[in-house]
């Protein structure tokens, strides 16, 4: 809701440095006493103007709220100092005590640094009001509120609201500067929504939920990471209709030669039917001729229907092994998605793979191999297949960009070494299998098995 960075614009403005305590693992009360301990010195003995800000995360004990509560009450905290420490303070102070025109006792040294902490050093809490720890922490440390300036954070305007989703919006891609003005809009109606819900769920069920700019800037970061998402997948999508579609009309185009020819086959039998008729009036009584003719013309007739049926067939054969092969496509590009950047780092980290993961790794470079490449030289072992995806985003752009219609059958040959053949496939050559010992090697494996499902179909085509 930008508390911080008010607090950071006006002690900047006010010439004040701004602290901060830097948690780590280990941290502390000792450690947090130790950084008190260094504010109170600054502006007590040094004199330098800072501003000590404290937020909910910050606070990793309650007890640290005790100093707090006794810095913001009085300034004095009980414990800060031991007997040496507050010794060493008067002596420094002493002088400073003497210029300001006061007696240099111990109690005016040690009020004249109390009270000079109080005025260079600004507390400032960062709190939100979500949930029970701040009511509670409240009613403990009374001087949290009753000691402080409380300032509150309003809900953005309306304006504001569509003034940022229009920056964030602005190096998105989109159709039109209409749609993205749409949009931003949209996003402002929809946080207020949600906050006038709220409001109503308070009032009837006495719960109270919160809406913050936190909120609303992370509704932005959802809408671009899902609209990102999206739209890759609808490319995808169109990308795979598109290759379908030029394989439908391939087919198309061989039906129609095939269609073209018995056209011409069809005149050929009409003639040779004609000249049988006309064989059969010439030679008249000849009825032995004439008979051996009429069964010749049956013949050819029984041959184009033969070769018709055939097209009818080749044709509806065509149109059903498309259709098996697009869920052997549609599984190796789903194979290739759950194969990512991560999951190929850790497969390439493996120092002694499974032999199991090792035949996929082999299967692939088979797989990848250029033509005409002299396999039985091939390096496929485990240290060639590391190098291979050394470069972990060119080798999956390698995988992804594979001319699947190109597969060399020599390649495929040495591939179904591994695999195993369609009609005794190598139990350990499977995704459920490989799973088990490398998630990588399990989408690799998929993505070899359905890539040459869908190459046995395309030859049969």
């Amino acid at each position: 809701s930008g508390k911080q960075s008010l607090t950071r614009l006006a002690a900047f403005i006010g010439g004040f440095a701004v602290f901060q305590v830097k948690l780590a693992a280990a941290y502390s009360m000792a450690d947090f006493k130790s950084d008190v301990t260094g504010l109170y010195n600054s502006a007590g003995l040094k004199g330098n103007s800072i501003v000590f800000m404290l937020t909910d995360r910050q606070i990793v004990d309650d007890r640290m709220l005790v100093y707090v509560n006794d810095m913001l009450s009085s300034g004095y905290i009980p414990d800060l100092y031991g007997s040496d420490d507050k010794e060493n303070i008067i002596n420094a102070i002493r002088t400073e005590v003497k210029q300001a025109g006061q007696l240099d006792s111990r109690d005016n040294c040690w009020d004249y640094f109390i009270n000079k902490v109080r005025s260079n050093l600004h507390v400032v809490i960062c709190m939100s009001p979500v949930g029970d720890s701040f009511r509670n922490r409240c009613r403990k440390f009374p001087a949290i509120t009753n000691c402080t300036a409380i300032d509150w954070f309003h809900a953005w305007p309306h304006d504001a609201l569509i003034s940022v989703a229009q920056r964030f919006l602005s190096g998105v891609e989109m159709e039109s500067a209409e749609l993205r003005e749409n949009v931003a809009h949209h996003m402002a109606f929809v946080h207020e929504s949600v906050g006038a819900a709220a409001a109503k769920y308070l009032a009837h069920e006495r719960r109270a939920v919160h809406t913050t700019p936190k909120s609303y800037l992370e509704l932005i970061l959802l809408y671009k990471k899902l609209l990102k998402e999206k739209t890759a997948h609808l490319d995808a999508v169109r990308e795979r209709l598109e290759q379908g579609l030029v394989k439908l009309r391939s087919s198309s185009e061989q039906v129609t030669e095939m269609q073209a020819q018995l056209k011409e086959e069809m005149v050929v039998v009409e003639e040779k039917k004609k000249e049988t008729d006309a064989l059969l009036v010439q030679v008249g009584q000849e009825s032995t001729v004439a008979e051996e003719q009429a069964e010749l013309g049956a013949i050819e007739e029984e041959k184009v229907s033969a070769v018709q049926a055939e097209v009818g067939a080749f044709e509806t054969q065509c149109a059903a092994d498309l259709a098996a092969a697009e869920p052997a496509i549609v599984k190796a590009a789903e194979a290739l998605n759950s194969v990512d950047k991560k999951s190929l780092v850790e497969l390439k980290s493996l120092q002694q793979p499974p032999k199991e993961v090792v035949a996929v790794t082999s299967a692939v470079m088979y797989m990848l191999a250029r033509p005409k490449t002299n396999l039985k030289k091939l390096d496929v072992s485990w240290a060639a297949a590391k190098k291979a995806m050394n470069s972990v985003d060119q080798f999956l752009v390698q995988l992804q960009s594979f001319d699947k219609d190109n597969l060399p059958l020599e390649n495929k040959d040495y591939v179904r070494r591994f695999t195993g053949t369609p009609n005794r496939p190598d139990p350990t050559f499977n995704y459920e299998y490989m799973r088990s010992k490398s998630l990588a090697a399990a989408g690799l494996c998929e993505w070899v098995c359905n890539i040459l499902t869908y190459h046995d179909i395309y030859l049969d085509v």
